[in-house]
């Protein structure tokens, strides 16, 4: 029984295009957390609801900083990354599906944002990008 190596791009400092793409979507969606983080504090502000809109609040900022650093993982090409992307993304397809009969428009847009990324992060494309080569000075070198 063989075990047969990934196979390495011909240019491997070239990024492909489904690993350029996921690390986008993923990016987009930590600045989008991130926009919806000042509006919650500024909304509970307002209102006088500091308590709650704080816990909401530091919520949206963990998964702002958790998305960030996926895609950071992703742009350095580091295999952990690609399994909290998928991972993700597929969330985020089941959050936009359960929206449908709230705001379709919204939650279509939310299904397809996640289907790119989930699609993207699973590619083989991907995965090759992400496989490096096992040498021990590869990309998750310590």
């Amino acid at each position: 029984m063989t075990h047969e190596q990934p196979r390495v791009p011909a240019n491997p400092d070239r990024r492909p295009v489904s690993l350029v793409v996921a690390t986008a979507v993923l990016a987009l969606q930590a600045l989008v957390f991130l926009a919806l983080t000042v509006a919650v504090l500024t909304d509970a502000l307002e209102v006088g609801e500091a308590a709650a809109g704080l816990a909401i609040g530091v919520f949206t900022l963990v998964v702002a900083a958790g998305a960030t650093l996926v895609a950071v993982g992703l742009w350095r090409r580091r295999r952990w990354a690609r399994g909290p992307a998928v991972a993700w993304s597929v969330l985020v397809v089941l959050v936009g599906a359960s929206q449908l009969s709230v705001n379709a428009l919204v939650a279509i847009a939310v299904v397809l944002v996640g289907l790119v990324g989930a699609v993207s992060a699973a590619a083989p494309s991907t995965r090759e990008a992400l496989a490096g080569v096992n040498d021990p000075n590869g990309p998750d070198a310590v």
